[in-house]
Protein backbone atom coordinates (compact mmCIF):
# COMPACT_ATOMS: atom_id res chain seq x y z
CA UNK A 1 0.00 0.00 0.00
CA UNK A 2 1.23 3.49 -0.81
CA UNK A 3 2.02 5.95 1.96
CA UNK A 4 1.95 9.75 2.02
CA UNK A 5 5.50 10.12 0.71
CA UNK A 6 4.70 7.89 -2.29
CA UNK A 7 1.64 10.00 -3.12
CA UNK A 8 3.72 13.15 -2.83
CA UNK A 9 6.46 11.76 -5.09
CA UNK A 10 3.90 10.68 -7.68
CA UNK A 11 2.14 14.06 -7.58
CA UNK A 12 5.37 16.04 -7.84
CA UNK A 13 6.61 13.93 -10.74
CA UNK A 14 3.44 14.62 -12.80
CA UNK A 15 4.40 18.19 -13.74
CA UNK A 16 8.00 18.45 -12.60
CA UNK A 17 10.01 21.52 -13.64
CA UNK A 18 12.08 20.32 -16.59
CA UNK A 19 14.60 23.16 -16.87
CA UNK A 20 18.19 21.95 -16.77
CA UNK A 21 20.95 24.00 -15.23
CA UNK A 22 24.65 23.64 -14.46
CA UNK A 23 24.21 25.15 -11.02
CA UNK A 24 24.39 22.57 -8.25
CA UNK A 25 21.54 24.12 -6.28
CA UNK A 26 18.96 24.36 -9.08
CA UNK A 27 17.62 20.77 -8.87
CA UNK A 28 17.04 21.26 -5.15
CA UNK A 29 15.29 24.58 -5.78
CA UNK A 30 13.07 23.23 -8.56
CA UNK A 31 12.16 20.13 -6.52
CA UNK A 32 11.27 22.33 -3.55
CA UNK A 33 9.13 24.55 -5.79
CA UNK A 34 7.37 21.53 -7.32
CA UNK A 35 6.74 20.10 -3.86
CA UNK A 36 5.28 23.38 -2.61
CA UNK A 37 2.99 23.65 -5.63
CA UNK A 38 1.74 20.09 -5.17
CA UNK A 39 1.24 20.61 -1.41
CA UNK A 40 -0.74 23.80 -2.07
CA UNK A 41 -2.84 21.88 -4.63
CA UNK A 42 -3.67 19.24 -2.03
CA UNK A 43 -4.60 21.97 0.47
CA UNK A 44 -6.79 23.56 -2.21
CA UNK A 45 -8.55 20.21 -2.71
CA UNK A 46 -9.16 19.88 1.03
CA UNK A 47 -10.43 23.47 1.34
CA UNK A 48 -12.69 23.20 -1.76
CA UNK A 49 -14.12 19.66 -1.82
CA UNK A 50 -16.64 20.34 -4.62
CA UNK A 51 -14.06 21.82 -7.00
CA UNK A 52 -13.07 19.46 -9.84
CA UNK A 53 -9.86 21.32 -10.75
CA UNK A 54 -7.04 18.93 -11.68
CA UNK A 55 -3.35 19.58 -10.97
CA UNK A 56 -2.65 21.04 -14.41
CA UNK A 57 -5.62 23.41 -14.16
CA UNK A 58 -4.53 24.45 -10.69
CA UNK A 59 -0.97 25.04 -11.89
CA UNK A 60 -2.24 27.13 -14.81
CA UNK A 61 -4.46 29.24 -12.55
CA UNK A 62 -1.56 29.71 -10.13
CA UNK A 63 0.78 30.89 -12.89
CA UNK A 64 -1.89 33.16 -14.40
CA UNK A 65 -2.58 34.78 -11.02
CA UNK A 66 1.13 35.63 -10.73
CA UNK A 67 1.32 36.89 -14.30
CA UNK A 68 -1.79 39.05 -13.91
CA UNK A 69 -0.40 40.59 -10.75
CA UNK A 70 -3.14 39.47 -8.41
CA UNK A 71 -0.62 38.44 -5.76
CA UNK A 72 0.57 40.35 -2.74
CA UNK A 73 2.18 43.69 -3.66
CA UNK A 74 5.41 42.72 -1.88
CA UNK A 75 5.95 39.95 -4.41
CA UNK A 76 5.56 42.20 -7.43
CA UNK A 77 8.62 43.02 -9.48
CA UNK A 78 10.47 46.05 -8.26
CA UNK A 79 10.75 48.72 -10.89
CA UNK A 80 13.57 51.16 -11.38
CA UNK A 81 13.22 54.66 -12.67
CA UNK A 82 10.36 55.37 -15.01
CA UNK A 83 11.18 57.23 -18.19
CA UNK A 84 9.60 60.36 -16.76
CA UNK A 85 11.81 60.26 -13.65
CA UNK A 86 15.46 60.87 -14.30
CA UNK A 87 18.20 59.71 -11.97
CA UNK A 88 19.31 63.28 -11.23
CA UNK A 89 15.83 64.05 -9.80
CA UNK A 90 15.88 61.03 -7.48
CA UNK A 91 16.97 61.31 -3.84
CA UNK A 92 17.05 58.32 -1.51
CA UNK A 93 15.90 60.36 1.49
CA UNK A 94 12.71 62.51 1.48
CA UNK A 95 13.11 66.29 1.64
CA UNK A 96 11.35 66.50 5.04
CA UNK A 97 14.18 64.48 6.57
CA UNK A 98 17.07 65.91 4.52
CA UNK A 99 16.19 69.57 5.11
CA UNK A 100 15.25 69.24 8.81
CA UNK A 101 18.40 70.78 10.23
CA UNK A 102 17.14 70.67 13.81
CA UNK A 103 17.54 66.89 14.03
CA UNK A 104 21.36 66.93 14.09
CA UNK A 105 22.71 65.80 10.73
CA UNK A 106 26.19 64.80 11.86
CA UNK A 107 28.71 62.65 9.98
CA UNK A 108 29.28 59.09 11.17
CA UNK A 109 32.13 56.90 10.00
CA UNK A 110 31.24 53.83 7.89
CA UNK A 111 33.20 50.66 8.52
CA UNK A 112 34.81 49.00 5.52
CA UNK A 113 35.42 50.48 2.10
CA UNK A 114 32.53 52.92 2.16
CA UNK A 115 29.46 53.21 -0.04
CA UNK A 116 28.42 55.31 -2.98
CA UNK A 117 27.47 58.91 -2.33
CA UNK A 118 23.69 59.46 -2.25
CA UNK A 119 23.82 62.69 -4.26
CA UNK A 120 22.40 61.71 -7.68
CA UNK A 121 25.12 63.37 -9.79
CA UNK A 122 28.05 62.07 -7.70
CA UNK A 123 29.62 58.70 -8.45
CA UNK A 124 32.32 58.61 -5.77
CA UNK A 125 32.44 56.49 -2.63
CA UNK A 126 32.34 57.96 0.83
CA UNK A 127 33.29 56.59 4.23
CA UNK A 128 30.95 59.04 5.98
CA UNK A 129 27.20 58.80 6.42
CA UNK A 130 24.68 61.21 7.87
CA UNK A 131 23.56 60.20 11.36
CA UNK A 132 19.94 61.17 10.59
CA UNK A 133 19.57 60.26 6.91
CA UNK A 134 21.57 57.00 7.25
CA UNK A 135 23.03 57.35 3.73
CA UNK A 136 26.56 58.20 2.59
CA UNK A 137 27.52 61.66 1.39
CA UNK A 138 30.91 62.99 0.29
CA UNK A 139 32.30 65.48 2.79
CA UNK A 140 32.05 69.05 1.58
CA UNK A 141 29.97 70.00 -1.46
CA UNK A 142 27.80 66.86 -1.61
CA UNK A 143 27.04 67.06 2.12
CA UNK A 144 25.88 70.68 1.82
CA UNK A 145 23.98 70.04 -1.41
CA UNK A 146 22.09 67.11 0.16
CA UNK A 147 21.04 69.12 3.19
CA UNK A 148 20.11 72.28 1.28
CA UNK A 149 22.91 74.42 2.69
Amino acid sequence: EMGGVDYLDRGVSEYRIAIRSKKWWFPHFSNTLSTMVYASYKLHQIANPGNDLDLLGYLRSLVMSYLNGSVNSTLKKRTGFSKATKAKDYWRVPEQIRFDLGSGHLPDKIEGYGTRCAVPDCKSKSRLQCSTCKVAYCPGECWFKAHGL
